[in-house]
């Protein structure tokens, strides 16, 4: 990438941080292989994918509107707005969790994740929080600090999780790692922003709500289809195959991401930011559009060409041989995970442009298509290579239409208001 313009190198910034935030945990995925079973990832993987489900709601997604308006008064009462909401939301999840407990934990299929749904409020109302400010340094282009935090966080999360194996085995390490580290993004985020301009119970809040009413309207359950097919599958992962398998997926799940992890995020929040300047002042997106496929595209191709033919091996040499089932079903899903990527990249133009009906309908097809997979599945008692082949065409097909219709809405001159 040509590294004079603002648009890159705010991208190589954020990959900076990303590159090295995910070479942590890649270092030491071979001591935590050794101190956890793939049950105990089981069960992070569990806390995780529910943790981040109702994360990604707990804003009623007025946080993705932060970078939107012209004037910054605005942009703080939408991050005040969207504050506001998780608090709510996380007392009503704090009071269903106490409530259904028992139900709850049956339906998950798994007991050793019975005392940490008790956490999940307020791990979810941090998610929240964090949501907020990273929206602001967006706005802000405070870039470096982006990059930052995601190192600290990989840092806390990995010396917690070592340091309490030690001492106590099964799955408490890893998720208390995750835990602390949500703790000190924050903290982090925190000391950056000016926290004064947050007025929670401001008048304006009102006006926003409703200038940007699309955002809970659509976008709110876009994202709540798009990451419940993700606990779908964990907990589908751990009730057809059994704990040991969802490990094992979580593990393939977790390496082949890190790509994504470290460039796709990177490229999509510049992406945002670049392309709510252009919607402003142009009045398309087509050009910074183009620019961000044609370098997503050439980034990550080489990258799942080496995972497809190398992981299984990889896999039993960095982690060890109980772990090359792993790989198996991380060849099994690069393909997935390549077009995702891509996906991942270009996803915000939907946010851009305010296409939230759009992005409902096609998030709701994908989960129809997965429940689909799943019943398919069940019904002609697949085992989980089968499986996983199966979910792998069926996705990547829809992946690629859906990158084709952000295109086509991409070519679209619009009129900002």
């Amino acid at each position: 990438m040509k590294l004079k313009s603002e648009y890159s190198k705010n991208i190589v910034t954020l990959l900076s941080g990303n590159a090295v935030a995910q070479a942590i945990p890649i270092a030491i995925s071979p001591i935590l292989t050794r101190l956890y079973t793939p049950e105990d990832f089981g069960v992070v993987a569990l806390f995780g994918s529910i943790s981040m489900l109702f994360g990604s709601i707990v804003n009623a997604q007025y946080e993705s509107a932060i970078v939107l308006p012209r004037k910054s008064d605005d942009a703080y009462s939408i991050a005040s707005l969207s504050l506001l909401i998780s608090i709510v939301i996380s007392i009503i999840l704090l009071i269903i969790i106490l409530i259904f407990h028992e139900l709850i934990v049956d339906l998950l299929g798994t007991k050793e994740i019975s005392v940490w749904l008790y956490f999940i409020p307020p791990v979810v109302f941090l998610i929240g929080l964090f949501n907020v400010l990273n929206y602001l340094n967006i706005r802000e282009k405070n870039f470096k600090d982006l990059s930052k935090v995601k190192v600290l966080r990989a840092i806390s999360t990995g010396v917690v999780q070592i340091v309490i194996a030690i001492f106590k085995s099964g799955a408490f390490g890893l998720v208390v790692g995750q835990i602390i580290s949500n703790f000190i993004g924050n903290f982090y985020l925190l000391k950056q922003t000016n926290i004064r301009k947050y007025k929670l119970f401001a008048i304006k809040n009102l006006a926003m709500a409703k200038r940007y009413k699309k955002f809970p309207i659509y976008y709110l359950p876009n994202n709540l289809i798009f990451n419940l097919s993700n606990t779908l599958i964990n907990i589908m992962m751990s009730s057809f195959f059994g704990a040991v398998s969802l490990g094992f997926y979580s593990m393939a799940n977790r390496i082949l991401g890190i790509p994504g992890a470290i460039i796709g995020v990177a490229v999509s929040q510049v992406y945002l930011q670049k392309g709510a300047e252009e919607i402003k002042s142009k009045g398309t997106i087509l050009p910074i559009f183009k620019e961000t496929f044609r370098k997503i595209f050439l980034i990550s191709l080489p990258i799942y060409l080496f995972f497809f033919f190398t992981l299984e091996e990889v896999f039993s040499f960095i982690f060890g041989n109980e772990w090359a089932i792993a790989g198996y079903y991380a060849e099994i899903l690069t393909p997935l995970f390549f077009i995702r990527f891509i996906r991942a990249g270009l996803n915000t133009t939907i946010v851009i442009l305010e296409k939230q009906k759009l992005e409902l309908w096609i998030n709701a097809f994908m989960i129809t298509c997965m429940l689909g997979i799943f019943f398919s599945a069940y019904m002609l008692h697949m085992d989980i290579v089968y499986f996983l082949m199966l979910f792998t065409s069926v996705m990547f097909i829809i992946n690629l239409v859906i990158i084709f219709i952000y295109f086509n809405i991409a070519k679209k001159v619009v009129k900002f208001v």
